[in-house]
């Protein structure tokens, strides 16, 4: 009885070691298939983009600093909206009056997933305090996906991601967003990519909220290490 107890711990340890060799395996091949090493160099990143949101277009330019500044602006119907964080505080312009304000905590932490473009969620998870699962497979269309859970430290909240088997890049991001006492299923479809200076950056991405399409932004401009002065991050008085 002892032996056969000692045989099934053995087994038992094989097959958690084995895993876990699979996940790192994974992410390592993530990691070359985005060049993220190359993204190390980055500082700072300009990204610009067209969206279409409802039916309504809209542009974007996102300006991130390393390690956790970040600017963001659009231009929907009309408008002027600029939201952006110095790495401590979060600020935006009220939509109503074109004034400064305090941005609410959940608005915080969508601003805050924009610094990942500097990284993504799988590069130095454990240094970050993120945690990482490995759920197994998935199908799509008959396309093979590795299927991770991954939860973000820094944004207290879980968000799967299906990597494709064979390129190694990220597919699909699923997550259950609250925000308002509204809980929706997010899901981000990422159609392409594009590679500059050796480092892929999503340029098609679908985003829809309870299976219904709601947001595609076209990538239209990447500027990798352009000086950004510490005080645009800064609220105006």
């Amino acid at each position: 009885m002892k032996k056969i107890s000692i045989l099934i711990f053995s087994l038992l340890l094989f097959v958690t070691f084995s895993y876990a060799q699979s996940l790192d395996e994974i992410i390592e091949k993530h990691h070359e298939a985005m060049g993220a090493k190359k993204l190390e160099s980055v500082k700072a990143l300009v990204i610009e983009m067209n969206m279409m949101m409802m039916g309504m277009q809209a542009t974007s330019k996102i300006s991130v600093k390393r390690p956790n500044k970040v600017y963001s602006e659009s231009q929907v119907m009309g408008q002027n909206i600029v939201q952006a964080s110095n790495g401590e505080s979060y600020w935006m312009t009220d939509p109503r009056t074109g004034k400064y304000m305090d941005m609410p905590e959940g608005q915080a932490k969508q601003l805050l997933q924009n610094t990942q473009f500097l990284d993504g969620a799988l590069w130095n998870y454990k240094k970050k305090g993120n945690k990482v699962e490995l759920l197994g497979k998935e199908t799509i269309d008959g396309n093979v996906y590795h299927k991770l859970k991954v939860y973000q430290a820094d944004l207290d909240m879980a968000v799967d991601f299906l990597i494709d088997a064979n390129t190694y890049l990220i597919k699909f991001q699923r997550a259950q967003v609250s925000q308002g006492g509204i809980t929706a299923d997010v899901e981000t479809d990422i159609a392409s990519y594009k590679s500059i200076e050796g480092i892929m950056f999503p340029e098609k991405i679908k985003i829809n909220v309870n299976g219904a399409q709601q947001m595609s932004m076209d990538m239209t401009k990447v500027e990798l290490n352009p000086q950004l002065p510490d005080s645009m991050f800064e609220k105006p008085e």
